[in-house]
């Protein structure tokens, strides 16, 4: 496991073989950042090798009391390099979050064969 600090944040990185290279999470990050509940955000992962297929996810968001205001499973298609996942910016009640800043944390089960199980995390700011 290999770890990169970012933002004052630690991103862990666990890569497995993709048959001759390495598949890693490259980035990772939101856009627009800081971001508001009336025009949303979408988190990015961007991995270091193209690879294929369905992906199931968690993604976490924690306020800065490390309490979670948003936990949920997700199934996406990988294209080439990335993943985008839209966020309407509230919690799991369906609630705007309010202004402040969230960690949020993703944690892939991996695609047989090409990419390991990972997680990574990230700021952002809500207005």
């Amino acid at each position: 496991m290999r770890a990169l600090r970012i933002f004052g944040f630690i991103l862990a990185i666990c890569a497995a073989s993709c048959g001759s290279e390495e598949s890693s999470v490259l980035s990772v990050y939101n856009y627009p950042n800081p971001c508001t509940p009336a025009q949303g955000t979408t988190l990015v992962l961007k991995y270091s090798v193209p690879i294929a297929g369905d992906l199931g996810l968690y993604m976490y968001i924690y306020d800065l009391a490390g309490a979670p205001v948003v936990v949920r499973y997700i199934t996406k298609t990988v294209v080439a390099n990335g993943i985008e996942i839209p966020w309407d910016v509230t919690n799991d009640r369906g609630e705007a979050l309010a202004p402040g800043v969230y960690i949020f944390k993703v944690i892939t089960e991996g695609v047989p064969g090409s990419l390991a199980a990972q997680n990574a995390s990230h700021r952002l700011m809500v207005q």
